[in-house]
Protein backbone atom coordinates (compact mmCIF):
# COMPACT_ATOMS: atom_id res chain seq x y z
CA UNK A 1 0.00 0.00 0.00
CA UNK A 2 1.52 3.20 -1.15
CA UNK A 3 0.07 6.10 0.63
CA UNK A 4 0.50 9.79 0.11
CA UNK A 5 1.19 12.22 2.94
CA UNK A 6 1.78 16.11 2.03
CA UNK A 7 3.37 19.21 2.65
CA UNK A 8 0.62 21.42 4.84
CA UNK A 9 1.83 20.66 8.50
CA UNK A 10 5.40 20.58 7.68
CA UNK A 11 5.27 24.01 6.21
CA UNK A 12 3.15 26.15 8.59
CA UNK A 13 4.97 24.61 11.73
CA UNK A 14 8.51 24.76 13.17
CA UNK A 15 6.75 22.50 16.07
CA UNK A 16 2.97 22.19 17.14
CA UNK A 17 1.11 19.24 17.83
CA UNK A 18 -0.07 18.15 14.16
CA UNK A 19 2.87 18.36 12.81
CA UNK A 20 4.30 16.02 15.35
CA UNK A 21 1.55 13.89 14.56
CA UNK A 22 2.07 13.03 11.28
CA UNK A 23 6.08 12.93 12.19
CA UNK A 24 5.17 10.25 14.24
CA UNK A 25 2.44 8.45 12.16
CA UNK A 26 5.11 8.36 9.49
CA UNK A 27 7.82 7.55 11.55
CA UNK A 28 5.87 3.95 12.78
CA UNK A 29 4.69 3.35 9.50
CA UNK A 30 7.70 3.15 7.51
CA UNK A 31 8.28 -0.25 9.45
CA UNK A 32 5.50 -1.37 8.03
CA UNK A 33 6.26 -3.85 5.73
CA UNK A 34 3.15 -3.59 3.60
CA UNK A 35 3.56 0.16 3.31
CA UNK A 36 5.35 2.56 1.27
CA UNK A 37 4.64 6.15 2.79
CA UNK A 38 5.76 9.31 0.56
CA UNK A 39 5.85 13.23 1.43
CA UNK A 40 5.92 16.09 -1.39
CA UNK A 41 7.50 18.04 0.63
CA UNK A 42 10.37 20.02 -0.91
CA UNK A 43 10.97 23.17 1.61
CA UNK A 44 10.24 23.12 5.82
CA UNK A 45 11.85 24.75 9.09
CA UNK A 46 10.03 22.01 10.67
CA UNK A 47 12.24 20.22 13.33
CA UNK A 48 10.95 16.73 13.71
CA UNK A 49 11.59 15.72 10.17
CA UNK A 50 14.99 16.24 10.74
CA UNK A 51 15.11 13.28 12.66
CA UNK A 52 13.49 11.28 9.86
CA UNK A 53 15.71 9.96 6.59
CA UNK A 54 12.40 9.35 4.91
CA UNK A 55 10.81 12.58 5.05
CA UNK A 56 13.69 14.83 3.26
CA UNK A 57 13.70 19.29 2.62
CA UNK A 58 15.40 21.68 2.29
CA UNK A 59 15.62 23.99 5.14
CA UNK A 60 13.86 27.90 3.72
CA UNK A 61 16.13 30.41 5.09
CA UNK A 62 15.68 29.15 8.59
CA UNK A 63 17.31 31.71 10.69
CA UNK A 64 16.16 34.59 8.94
CA UNK A 65 13.05 36.67 9.24
CA UNK A 66 11.94 37.10 6.02
CA UNK A 67 8.58 38.96 4.99
CA UNK A 68 5.76 36.39 3.42
CA UNK A 69 8.90 33.68 4.25
CA UNK A 70 5.50 31.34 5.12
CA UNK A 71 3.82 32.07 2.12
CA UNK A 72 6.85 31.80 0.02
CA UNK A 73 7.40 28.23 1.05
CA UNK A 74 3.64 26.89 1.31
CA UNK A 75 3.31 28.26 -2.12
CA UNK A 76 5.94 26.37 -3.29
CA UNK A 77 5.18 23.06 -1.56
CA UNK A 78 1.70 23.54 -3.45
CA UNK A 79 3.02 23.13 -6.50
CA UNK A 80 5.13 20.40 -5.38
CA UNK A 81 2.42 18.57 -3.66
CA UNK A 82 0.08 19.17 -6.78
CA UNK A 83 2.33 17.68 -8.91
CA UNK A 84 2.46 14.36 -6.79
CA UNK A 85 -1.30 14.24 -6.41
CA UNK A 86 -2.42 14.49 -9.98
CA UNK A 87 0.21 11.61 -10.92
CA UNK A 88 -1.68 9.15 -8.53
CA UNK A 89 0.68 7.16 -7.73
CA UNK A 90 -0.61 6.17 -4.72
CA UNK A 91 -3.18 4.03 -3.36
CA UNK A 92 -4.44 7.03 -0.65
CA UNK A 93 -3.75 10.57 0.11
CA UNK A 94 -3.67 12.12 3.33
CA UNK A 95 -3.50 15.60 3.76
CA UNK A 96 -1.76 16.75 6.70
CA UNK A 97 -4.38 19.95 6.90
CA UNK A 98 -7.32 21.74 5.58
CA UNK A 99 -6.43 23.35 2.40
CA UNK A 100 -8.20 21.98 -0.58
CA UNK A 101 -5.90 23.08 -3.54
CA UNK A 102 -6.15 18.97 -4.56
CA UNK A 103 -9.69 19.12 -4.73
CA UNK A 104 -9.20 20.86 -8.38
CA UNK A 105 -7.81 17.38 -9.77
CA UNK A 106 -11.10 15.79 -9.04
CA UNK A 107 -8.96 12.25 -7.93
CA UNK A 108 -10.87 9.51 -7.73
CA UNK A 109 -8.16 8.12 -5.33
CA UNK A 110 -9.85 7.96 -1.53
CA UNK A 111 -8.70 10.38 1.06
CA UNK A 112 -8.21 10.46 4.54
CA UNK A 113 -8.54 13.27 6.83
CA UNK A 114 -7.58 13.72 9.88
CA UNK A 115 -10.05 16.30 12.13
CA UNK A 116 -8.50 17.53 15.43
CA UNK A 117 -11.29 19.88 16.67
CA UNK A 118 -13.75 23.36 16.26
CA UNK A 119 -11.54 25.88 17.83
CA UNK A 120 -11.94 28.24 15.09
CA UNK A 121 -15.45 27.32 14.81
CA UNK A 122 -16.22 27.57 18.59
CA UNK A 123 -14.23 30.31 19.95
CA UNK A 124 -14.67 33.11 16.50
CA UNK A 125 -11.45 32.80 15.06
CA UNK A 126 -11.86 34.17 12.15
CA UNK A 127 -9.49 32.33 9.98
CA UNK A 128 -12.67 32.77 7.58
CA UNK A 129 -10.43 30.35 4.62
CA UNK A 130 -10.14 27.53 7.40
CA UNK A 131 -13.37 27.72 7.82
CA UNK A 132 -14.33 27.63 4.50
CA UNK A 133 -11.29 25.19 3.36
CA UNK A 134 -12.30 22.32 6.33
CA UNK A 135 -15.62 22.03 5.89
CA UNK A 136 -14.95 21.51 2.09
CA UNK A 137 -12.26 18.91 2.78
CA UNK A 138 -14.14 16.90 5.36
CA UNK A 139 -17.26 16.64 3.05
CA UNK A 140 -14.87 15.13 0.24
CA UNK A 141 -12.95 12.61 2.49
CA UNK A 142 -14.19 9.12 2.13
CA UNK A 143 -13.17 8.80 5.87
CA UNK A 144 -12.58 11.09 8.58
CA UNK A 145 -10.20 10.34 11.42
CA UNK A 146 -10.92 11.78 14.82
CA UNK A 147 -8.75 12.32 17.71
CA UNK A 148 -11.21 11.91 20.33
CA UNK A 149 -14.96 10.86 20.59
CA UNK A 150 -15.51 14.54 21.68
CA UNK A 151 -14.37 15.60 18.50
CA UNK A 152 -16.08 12.92 16.79
CA UNK A 153 -19.32 14.34 18.66
CA UNK A 154 -18.59 17.54 17.29
CA UNK A 155 -18.08 16.76 13.91
CA UNK A 156 -21.30 14.99 13.56
CA UNK A 157 -23.02 17.73 15.58
CA UNK A 158 -21.24 21.02 13.53
CA UNK A 159 -21.13 19.13 9.88
CA UNK A 160 -23.59 16.68 9.73
CA UNK A 161 -21.40 13.69 9.09
CA UNK A 162 -22.51 10.27 9.33
CA UNK A 163 -20.93 8.60 11.81
CA UNK A 164 -20.12 5.75 10.08
CA UNK A 165 -17.91 7.64 8.10
CA UNK A 166 -15.97 8.91 11.36
CA UNK A 167 -12.82 6.76 13.02
CA UNK A 168 -11.98 7.79 16.58
CA UNK A 169 -7.93 7.13 16.75
CA UNK A 170 -6.78 8.46 19.66
CA UNK A 171 -3.13 10.64 19.30
CA UNK A 172 -0.10 9.63 22.09
CA UNK A 173 2.70 11.56 23.45
CA UNK A 174 6.26 11.45 22.41
CA UNK A 175 7.68 12.45 25.50
CA UNK A 176 8.96 10.24 28.37
CA UNK A 177 11.30 11.14 30.88
CA UNK A 178 14.88 10.86 30.79
CA UNK A 179 16.86 8.22 32.86
CA UNK A 180 18.65 11.51 34.56
CA UNK A 181 15.88 13.20 35.57
CA UNK A 182 14.69 12.28 39.21
CA UNK A 183 10.34 11.62 38.86
CA UNK A 184 10.10 12.62 42.59
CA UNK A 185 7.95 16.30 43.02
CA UNK A 186 10.98 18.05 44.34
CA UNK A 187 10.04 21.89 43.64
CA UNK A 188 7.38 23.82 44.58
CA UNK A 189 5.41 25.16 41.47
CA UNK A 190 2.43 24.26 39.67
CA UNK A 191 3.09 23.71 36.00
CA UNK A 192 1.27 25.10 32.74
CA UNK A 193 2.36 24.29 29.23
CA UNK A 194 1.40 25.68 26.05
CA UNK A 195 -0.19 28.57 24.22
CA UNK A 196 -2.29 30.64 26.54
CA UNK A 197 -5.37 31.95 23.93
CA UNK A 198 -8.32 32.74 25.38
CA UNK A 199 -9.79 29.26 25.34
CA UNK A 200 -6.60 28.06 27.18
CA UNK A 201 -8.04 30.00 30.11
CA UNK A 202 -4.42 31.02 31.29
CA UNK A 203 -5.60 34.14 32.84
CA UNK A 204 -8.47 33.05 34.88
CA UNK A 205 -6.64 30.09 36.23
CA UNK A 206 -3.95 32.58 37.42
CA UNK A 207 -6.89 34.81 38.96
CA UNK A 208 -7.87 31.79 40.61
CA UNK A 209 -4.53 30.68 42.01
CA UNK A 210 -3.49 33.70 42.81
CA UNK A 211 -4.52 33.58 46.47
CA UNK A 212 -2.33 30.59 46.70
CA UNK A 213 0.18 32.18 45.36
CA UNK A 214 0.40 35.01 47.87
CA UNK A 215 -0.27 32.71 50.80
CA UNK A 216 2.48 30.08 49.96
CA UNK A 217 6.17 31.82 49.60
CA UNK A 218 7.79 28.92 48.55
CA UNK A 219 5.04 28.20 45.71
CA UNK A 220 5.56 29.38 42.10
CA UNK A 221 4.12 28.62 38.53
CA UNK A 222 6.22 28.08 36.01
CA UNK A 223 4.73 28.27 32.32
CA UNK A 224 6.56 26.13 29.52
CA UNK A 225 6.48 27.22 26.14
CA UNK A 226 3.50 29.12 24.43
CA UNK A 227 5.95 32.08 23.69
CA UNK A 228 7.09 34.82 26.38
CA UNK A 229 4.19 36.94 28.77
CA UNK A 230 2.36 39.19 26.53
CA UNK A 231 2.12 42.72 28.35
CA UNK A 232 -1.80 42.04 29.11
CA UNK A 233 -0.39 38.77 31.31
CA UNK A 234 2.20 40.75 32.73
CA UNK A 235 -0.16 43.64 33.39
CA UNK A 236 -2.62 40.75 35.29
CA UNK A 237 0.62 39.16 37.06
CA UNK A 238 1.11 43.11 38.69
CA UNK A 239 -2.77 43.42 39.90
CA UNK A 240 -3.06 40.49 41.56
CA UNK A 241 0.60 40.92 43.22
CA UNK A 242 2.10 37.64 42.07
CA UNK A 243 4.27 39.08 39.27
CA UNK A 244 7.20 37.68 41.26
CA UNK A 245 5.55 34.12 41.08
CA UNK A 246 5.28 33.48 37.82
CA UNK A 247 8.18 32.08 35.46
CA UNK A 248 8.74 31.86 31.85
CA UNK A 249 10.52 28.83 30.53
CA UNK A 250 10.93 27.80 26.84
CA UNK A 251 9.11 24.42 25.50
CA UNK A 252 11.38 22.11 24.59
CA UNK A 253 11.81 18.66 24.92
CA UNK A 254 14.39 18.03 27.47
CA UNK A 255 13.20 21.46 29.69
CA UNK A 256 9.60 19.80 29.66
CA UNK A 257 10.58 16.55 30.64
CA UNK A 258 12.38 18.32 33.86
CA UNK A 259 9.31 20.79 34.52
CA UNK A 260 7.12 17.71 34.68
CA UNK A 261 8.87 15.47 36.17
CA UNK A 262 9.63 17.79 39.28
CA UNK A 263 6.54 20.01 39.33
CA UNK A 264 3.46 19.17 42.24
CA UNK A 265 1.14 19.35 39.49
CA UNK A 266 0.22 20.34 35.88
CA UNK A 267 -2.60 22.10 35.85
CA UNK A 268 -4.81 21.89 31.57
CA UNK A 269 -7.23 24.69 32.88
CA UNK A 270 -8.80 24.92 29.19
CA UNK A 271 -12.13 25.26 27.87
CA UNK A 272 -11.89 23.07 25.29
CA UNK A 273 -9.58 20.60 23.65
CA UNK A 274 -9.91 18.10 20.37
CA UNK A 275 -7.74 15.81 22.47
CA UNK A 276 -4.84 16.94 24.63
CA UNK A 277 -1.45 15.91 24.19
CA UNK A 278 0.25 17.47 27.41
CA UNK A 279 -1.87 15.61 29.69
CA UNK A 280 0.00 12.27 28.36
CA UNK A 281 2.91 13.94 28.52
CA UNK A 282 2.57 14.86 32.13
CA UNK A 283 1.53 11.42 32.63
CA UNK A 284 4.33 9.79 31.33
CA UNK A 285 6.78 12.16 32.91
CA UNK A 286 5.24 11.08 37.01
CA UNK A 287 3.29 14.27 37.14
CA UNK A 288 0.20 14.36 38.93
CA UNK A 289 -2.41 15.95 36.32
CA UNK A 290 -5.18 18.01 37.65
CA UNK A 291 -7.84 19.33 34.22
CA UNK A 292 -10.80 20.87 33.29
CA UNK A 293 -13.86 18.79 33.30
CA UNK A 294 -14.81 19.48 29.96
CA UNK A 295 -14.39 18.23 26.30
CA UNK A 296 -12.27 16.06 25.63
CA UNK A 297 -10.15 16.42 28.70
CA UNK A 298 -11.99 13.76 30.64
CA UNK A 299 -11.58 11.16 27.80
CA UNK A 300 -7.75 11.10 27.74
CA UNK A 301 -7.53 11.29 31.75
CA UNK A 302 -9.44 9.04 33.20
CA UNK A 303 -9.91 8.11 36.50
CA UNK A 304 -5.77 9.55 36.70
CA UNK A 305 -6.24 13.44 37.00
CA UNK A 306 -7.92 15.76 39.43
CA UNK A 307 -10.66 17.41 38.22
CA UNK A 308 -12.21 21.25 38.36
CA UNK A 309 -14.42 23.09 36.77
CA UNK A 310 -12.92 25.78 34.38
CA UNK A 311 -15.67 28.60 34.77
CA UNK A 312 -15.27 28.57 38.86
CA UNK A 313 -12.48 30.06 40.32
CA UNK A 314 -13.28 28.15 43.78
CA UNK A 315 -13.19 25.06 42.26
CA UNK A 316 -9.62 26.16 40.49
CA UNK A 317 -8.17 26.78 43.90
CA UNK A 318 -9.48 24.06 46.34
CA UNK A 319 -7.90 21.36 43.65
CA UNK A 320 -4.89 23.70 43.76
CA UNK A 321 -5.15 23.71 47.57
CA UNK A 322 -5.60 20.09 47.58
CA UNK A 323 -2.93 19.08 45.42
CA UNK A 324 -0.56 21.62 47.57
CA UNK A 325 -1.19 20.14 50.67
CA UNK A 326 -0.92 16.45 49.94
CA UNK A 327 1.63 14.33 48.85
CA UNK A 328 -0.51 11.28 49.06
CA UNK A 329 -3.08 12.78 46.78
CA UNK A 330 -0.08 13.29 44.12
CA UNK A 331 1.37 10.14 44.78
CA UNK A 332 -2.01 8.53 43.84
CA UNK A 333 -2.51 10.39 41.14
CA UNK A 334 1.12 9.93 39.40
CA UNK A 335 0.53 6.33 39.24
CA UNK A 336 -2.37 6.41 38.34
CA UNK A 337 -1.02 8.31 35.43
CA UNK A 338 1.43 6.33 34.17
CA UNK A 339 -0.81 3.24 33.88
CA UNK A 340 -3.20 5.52 32.31
CA UNK A 341 -0.50 6.73 29.76
CA UNK A 342 0.15 3.01 28.74
CA UNK A 343 -2.90 3.11 27.04
CA UNK A 344 -1.81 5.94 24.29
CA UNK A 345 0.95 5.11 21.98
CA UNK A 346 1.90 6.14 18.23
CA UNK A 347 2.47 2.73 17.54
CA UNK A 348 -1.25 2.08 18.48
CA UNK A 349 -2.05 5.25 16.62
CA UNK A 350 -0.48 4.06 13.58
CA UNK A 351 -1.65 0.37 13.75
CA UNK A 352 -5.47 2.08 13.66
CA UNK A 353 -4.72 4.22 11.03
CA UNK A 354 -3.42 1.34 8.62
CA UNK A 355 -6.41 -0.73 9.56
CA UNK A 356 -8.48 2.26 8.03
CA UNK A 357 -6.13 2.95 5.60
CA UNK A 358 -7.27 -0.67 4.32
CA UNK A 359 -10.71 -0.06 4.11
CA UNK A 360 -11.02 2.48 1.91
CA UNK A 361 -7.98 0.91 -0.95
Amino acid sequence: MRIQYDHQAFSIQEYGGISRYFYELVNQLQGNPHVQVFNSLLFSNNEYIKQNKLVRSIPFFKCINLQKKIETMIMLNEFKSMVAYKRGEFDVFHPTYYHPYYLSAKSKKPIIVTFHDLIHEKFKQYDLATLSNKRKVLLRADQIIAVSQSSKNDLIEHFSIAPERIKVIHLASSLTPSADVNVNPQGSYFLYVGGRNDYKNFMFFVGAIAPLLKKRPDLFLYCAGGGKFTKEECTLFRELKVEHKIKFYPGTDESLKKLYSNALSFFFPSIYEGFGIPLLEAMNCGCPVAASQTSSLPEVSGDAALYFDPYCKESILDVAQRLTDSSHLRETLRQKGFLRAKEFSWQKTASMTYDLYKTVV
